[in-house]
Formats: structure tokens, C-alpha cells, sequence
């Protein structure tokens, strides 16, 4: 028995020192995006997009058909439903010309918003005769760049919101569930099933895949940081799980839980320009951010 207690405390400590090597740096909860008393509070958010060049954040405020914007101490500056018109908006961005693209999952539309000319212009689109079902969005100078649920495959659009280009994934059951646009307009796109990253070039041609090895892996979003290591939201565990280059795990931190700096049903990561990781929290109505 004395032996036994002996070489079990000898694993503990081996294990420990080996969890020890891959521990996740300092990440420490900062602070929530989750309303005020003049707005109350965030009902079902679904995405965050942070405006670089203003320095906001802005929560696409799904239950309450919204979007919040907040300034980078987590200040609320304003609230906007284009006169309530939004039917349970999912993403959003704001492109080079300051016009705001909404995704309304209620009408199935991206939203062209002009803010000066007031203008609220919904679009349906259809790509190769079938109808789009747009799930995200993202933007680079003058380009779009749509995810469509449906299909699972990621479309590029110009200002007119005319489809120019497609990528997809037929190696994929189900398609993409994600992507992500670099500076350089490099696409990551994310395969949840075969727990995979795709690489793409600007023109959208195949560059390389990256095999992620985590069996408790259910990844729904993800980003990268400027030295190219992943973060993956992964929604079941409520946890970040982080890769490197090569698809190599390298720690996993956070949990499901209630309380700040822990997670319920979350929906999307991202990656801020001041060093900042900031989680939407779907299941506890906030966005928690994250620094070190």
C-alpha cells in the first residue's frame, strides 16, 4: 500500500509537471460588455466586431434586435435598431466607406446600412440559382466576404454585394462553420467536423490544412495571433483551446460557468488590436475580455 501511495504521488507530480509545461499564459478576465441601466442588459448576443480605426467594440445584441456599441474601456456609447427595423440581427461589420452590412437570420438578408443617407437596404442573394443563407461576415478595403450557412462555403463579394468568388471544402461534411480574413487577405476557414484549419490565398486558392488533434474538440469559431497560433472556441466545454503552426496543442484554458471568467454556451472568439481576447458569451448575455 506504502508503495502504491509512493508511485501514485511520483505520477501526480510527473503529470503535473508535464500539464505545467503547456499551462496556458496568465490570461486574467478584465472586464464584461454586457449593457447599462439606460440599455439594459444583453439579451442573447451572437457576434462582436471591433472597429480598429474608432477604437469600439460593437455587440450585435441578438434577442434584442440591436447593436451596441461600447468604446475600448467597455463604456456603452449607444444602442441602434435602425428604427427597430432589425429581425434578430447575427454579425455584422462596418467596411472602408462606413457603411454598416448586417446579417438578419429573421429575413434572411444581408442589411446594407447607410448611416449618413439613412438608408436601411436589405438583400437577399443567390449564388449559382440557390438562395444564401448568411451566417457571418467580414470585410477587407473594398471587399466582402460572406459565410453561408447552407452551403457551407464562403463567398466574396464587392460593394454591391455581388458574389465574385467562392471557396468551399469537399473534403467537408458540412462545409465551413467559420473563417477568418488576414491583413495580408489570406483565408483561414474552419472544418468543425474534421477538426481541421484551411488555408487559402487572396485569389482563394488551396494552400495547405492543418489537422488539429483534441478529441473533445466542438470548435464553432476561431482566431489567430500575429506570430500564427490558433485559438479555438470550443462551445460544449466552454473553453479556449490553443495551437500551434502545425495543428499541435498547446494548453487549453477556461470553462462552462457563470461567473466572469467563465463561459455558457459562447459563440465566437476574436482577437482585439490591443492584445486583448474577447469571448461572446451567448448564455450569459456579455462579452468577456481577456488580457495578459
Amino acid at each position: 500500500m506504502i508503495l502504491r501511495i509512493i508511485f501514485l504521488l511520483i505520477w501526480g507530480i510527473f503529470l503535473g509537471g508535464s500539464h505545467q509545461a503547456f499551462a496556458a499564459p496568465a490570461w486574467e478576465w478584465q472586464l464584461s460588455l454586457n449593457g447599462n441601466a439606460q440599455i439594459g442588459i444583453l439579451q442573447f448576443p451572437n457576434s462582436l466586431f471591433i472597429d480598429h480605426e474608432k477604437e469600439r467594440y460593437y455587440v450585435v445584441d441578438s434577442g434584442n434586435n440591436r447593436l451596441i456599441s461600447f468604446d475600448k474601456t467597455g463604456k456603452v456609447l449607444t444602442a441602434f435598431s435602425a428604427n427597430q427595423s432589425l429581425d434578430t440581427p447575427v454579425d455584422m461589420i462596418r467596411d472602408s466607406s462606413g457603411i454598416l452590412w448586417v446579417i438578419e437570420r429573421g429575413r434572411n438578408t444581408i442589411t446594407k446600412i447607410d448611416l449618413k443617407a439613412k438608408t436601411v437596404n436589405p438583400l437577399q442573394l443567390k449564388y449559382q440559382d440557390q438562395l444564401v443563407y448568411p451566417g457571418k461576415i467580414e470585410s477587407l478595403g473594398d471587399k466582402i466576404y460572406l459565410y453561408d450557412r447552407s452551403a457551407g462555403n464562403i463567398l466574396f463579394l464587392n460593394q454591391e454585394a455581388q458574389i465574385i468568388n467562392s471557396i468551399s471544402c469537399n473534403e467537408c461534411k458540412s462545409g465551413f462553420v467559420d473563417f477568418k480574413v488576414t491583413s495580408a487577405g489570406e483565408i483561414w476557414a474552419l472544418g468543425q467536423e474534421e477538426q481541421a484549419l484551411y488555408h487559402f490565398n487572396n485569389d482563394g486558392n488551396f494552400v495547405k490544412k492543418i489537422v488539429l488533434n483534441d478529441p473533445t474538440l466542438f470548435p464553432v469559431s476561431f482566431d489567430i495571433d500575429t506570430s500564427g497560433i490558433f485559438y479555438l472556441l470550443n462551445r460544449h466545454e466552454g473553453n479556449i483551446v490553443v495551437f500551434d503552426q502545425e495543428g499541435r496543442l498547446k494548453y487549453r484554458f477556461l470553462g462552462k460557468g457563470h461567473v466572469h471568467g467563465r463561459l455558457s454556451y459562447p459563440t465566437e472568439i476574436r482577437l482585439d488590436p490591443w492584445g486583448r481576447l474577447c469571448v461572446v458569451d451567448e448564455g450569459n448575455g456579455r462579452v468577456e475580455i481577456f488580457g495578459r
